[in-house]
Order: structure tokens, then sequence, then C-alpha cells
């Protein structure tokens, strides 16, 4: 199963697992869906294959280190064209949403500045290349969607959205909806493509919370998810 979600995704699998045994997960976490589609699409003989140690090394001093990991497996481009086609695929928006593209010593990644250490925001070679462009979200998963079809035609990919109704932010409440609005024409357009939301149920809306991080919810929004992605599993 290969999947590329944050706490949500992540969260919704472990409910899930209770239930039902799933295929092992490998997690691209930081993997920006602009970037896990250059590597698709990229021929194998193009590919820098025996470079992944080195990327590594030289990001070593520049990335946290609990965050080091979830950005190596991003880099892991044999990996993920090595793949075998998975039983389905797992998704949620947070990396659109929030993940910023840096370039550090040549190597392209995805992340949050909090996960840059100090010495990295002084390289002379850090530069901050920002957030996706909004005009650019649907061109960015309608290229994602073709390369994975095109490798794997007849996967089944879930798609979870995360709920802003604790989100204050406008930026990112204007990324979350035009998220949505992309994704919505891509799965009309792909039957195996499945976008899933859930608007927060009524009584946790303007519901006070002890943890000031938006994007972590109360359990019962974690069990909705899980719910209808078991409904519409079918392949497992």
């Amino acid at each position: 199963m290969l999947s590329r979600t944050a706490c949500l995704g992540t969260d919704t699998i472990k409910l899930i697992k209770k239930n039902r045994v799933l295929p092992k997960v490998y997690n691209f976490q930081k993997g920006r869906l602009d970037l896990l589609t250059e590597i698709l699409g990229l021929p194998t003989s193009r590919l820098d294959f025996g470079r992944g140690l080195v990327r590594w090394m030289k990001l070593r001093n520049h990335i946290q280190p609990s965050s080091l990991p979830m950005i190596s497996m991003s880099l892991s481009q044999r990996f993920l064209k090595k793949m075998q086609p998975p039983s389905f695929i797992l998704l949620d928006d947070f990396s659109e949403l929030t993940d910023q593209l840096f370039c550090i010593n040549s190597v392209r990644f995805a992340s949050h500045i909090a996960d840059l250490t100090d010495f990295a925001k002084k390289s002379p070679t850090y530069e901050s290349l920002g957030l996706i462009p909004l005009a650019e979200i649907f061109r960015t998963y309608e290229s994602f969607f073709r390369e994975v079809f095109l490798k794997w035609p007849y996967v089944d990919i879930y798609f979870l959205l995360f709920p802003i109704y604790r989100e204050k932010r406008q930026e990112f409440i204007e990324r979350s909806e035009e998220i949505k609005r992309a994704l919505t024409l891509i799965s009309s357009q792909y039957s195996s493509v499945h976008i899933i939301y859930e608007e927060a149920p009524y009584e946790f809306q303007g519901q006070e919370s002890h943890d000031p991080y938006p994007y972590h919810f109360p359990t019962e929004v974690y069990d909705k998810f899980a719910h209808r992605i078991e409904c519409l599993i079918t392949k497992i």
C-alpha cells in the first residue's frame, strides 16, 4: 500500500487496522505531489539511483533529526520507481496545503520551515521557493494522476481532505477550497479516484480545543474518515 499522508491519513489507517488486515504501508509523508510526479515521469535511465546516500548526506545537518527520515523517504527515487503495483493508494492533502519547496546544496525537497535547522537557514545555498501557487494546484494534481495511471492503470486512489473548521488563516482556507475544487473535477474524470471529506460534525464546530494545532481533531472525526474508506475498499 502506497500512502502520502500526514496525521489525518496516518491516524485513519490505524483505526482501519483495528477492524481488518491492511497491506504493508510505505508512506512518503513529505512527498509533495509535484515532486513525486517528477520522479514517476523520469525514464529509468535518468534516475540517479546511486545518489540517494549523497542527497541524504547533503541534507543531514540541515534538517531536524525528527524530520530527516520523512524527507529522505520522499527522495527515494529507486524505491518509488521499482515499487510493485500497490493494493491501493491513500493520500491526504496536507503536503499541498502546507509544505514549502526548499533547495539546499542542489537538493530540492518539500517540508515546513520548522523542519530546518538554523544552520540550514544560514547556508549560502539555501532557497525557499514557497507553496504551490494556487493557479498551479489543478495542473499539479492532474499531472500526478496521469503519471500514476500510466504506471499502475488499475489502482484505486483514496484522497482525504483535511477539515478546515479550526483553521483561521484565510490563505490556508482558500488553498483548501482550491484543492477540493481541483480534486472534485479530477475525480469526475477518473472513476478510480475517490475524494473523501467530512464537514465537521455540528457539535465540534466552534468548539474550543486544548490542542492549538488546527489540523488535529476529535476522535469522532477520524472515525468518520475510517468508516468512509472501509466502505470503499474493494481490492484488499
